[in-house]
């Protein structure tokens, strides 16, 4: 909503006012859709490229696979910053 000013100075009346915010969400909506969409698209294109790289392995009952034990790293929150 314009301030009083703008709208006495451009000669606006309420309706028009009201019609032009209306717009503007419209074009908001739309730059949301568009943007919504360009995310879809970019993941699609990453999760694509990631997949050509991994390879599919089968284990068996039995099979040795070597396993790796990281230690879980644990940082004391209690203490204060200072």
């Amino acid at each position: 909503m314009s301030s009083l000013w703008v709208t006495l100075a451009t000669k606006m009346t309420k309706e028009d006012n009201d019609r032009l915010h209306f717009q503007e969400l419209e074009a908001l909506d739309e730059n949301r859709l568009q943007a919504q969409q360009l995310i879809e698209l970019y993941q699609a294109r990453i999760f694509k490229a990631f997949n050509k790289k991994v390879k599919e392995k089968v284990f068996q009952k039995g099979d040795l696979v070597l396993v790796v034990r990281r230690p879980t790293v644990m940082t004391n929150k209690i203490k204060g910053k200072f």
